[in-house]
């Protein structure tokens, strides 16, 4: 017989009022509440965890790229990396990537985020041979005026970023529009209803006009054409000098990020 089992049984299961078995249940009362404070202060501590980590990395990116220099305090100002497009390239080619953005940089950029900005008022239009895609041509219209920060921040934040790009950035009463026209487009037949499309044409832009191209996923659903893509264009070749906040202490790099998502409905009669 195992004496120390023996003796526990009798302690635990015994019915008279003894003050050992008070002692015993008050142990395992005490065990059981310090065991379950401890899962709730890991499940607080891993939530807050989760919570902290996807704000930072919605300002910072998951993986954050900048210039090498020595001995700069963590506060310095960074200085900005030179578009290069062998370096895009390989980062869009890997499949763990899915996008590539500027970040704000100075002083208060730690305390900064970079602003969604919506397009919200466009139009357009898309002409080809249907079945083979051929004498594909693409035209889209935006009043610049139709913008709108669309990710979460104070009221007072929004009005000051839409002033500022408005009034400084897209000069909206001179240059109320912006218009792409495609010159040329080359389709490659990925499945049945599948399409990768390189859409190069003309951008006007802010007074100016320059050639531009970008890569497009089509996905043809019965009469509806869903289009999906990402392109990137410097704010200086367009004469838009990238917005600064706090006389110049924060600011917006010049290369901006565009992504789309257009949906296309055939016309009736057609």
């Amino acid at each position: 017989m195992n004496i120390a089992s023996f003796i526990a049984r009798r302690i635990a299961f015994n019915r008279q009022r003894t003050f050992s078995r008070f002692i015993l249940r008050l142990a395992i009362s005490a065990t059981v509440i310090s065991v379950a404070a401890m899962i709730l202060t890991l499940a607080f501590t891993r939530g807050f965890q989760d919570a902290i980590s996807q704000k930072v990395f919605n300002l910072w990116g998951e993986i954050r790229v900048q210039r090498l220099t020595g001995n700069d305090a963590p506060l310095a100002e960074e200085l900005p990396i030179e578009r290069n497009d062998t370096v895009l390239r390989t980062l869009h080619a890997n499949p763990d990537i899915r996008t590539v953005q500027a970040f704000a940089t100075g002083l208060l950029s730690s305390f900064g985020h970079n602003p969604v900005i919506g397009i919200l008022d466009y139009d357009g239009e898309i002409q080809f041979v249907p079945d083979t895609y051929d004498k594909a041509f693409v035209r889209v219209a935006i009043r610049t005026t139709g913008t709108e920060v669309v990710d979460e921040i104070s009221s007072s934040d929004r009005q000051k970023i839409v002033q500022e790009m408005n009034n400084k950035v897209l000069e909206v009463a001179r240059f109320p529009a912006a218009n792409f026209e495609s010159r040329e487009i080359a389709v490659q037949h990925l499945d049945s209803d599948l399409l990768q499309a390189h859409v190069a044409g003309d951008l006007s832009f802010h007074g100016v006009t320059r050639p531009h191209a970008f890569d497009v996923r089509v996905a043809s659903i019965g009469s509806t054409l869903r289009i999906s893509g990402e392109f990137s264009l410097s704010q200086s070749d367009y004469n838009i000098k990238p917005v600064s906040f706090a006389a110049g202490v924060l600011r917006l790099k010049d290369e901006i990020k565009f992504r789309l998502e257009l949906i296309a409905r055939r016309q009736e009669g057609q």
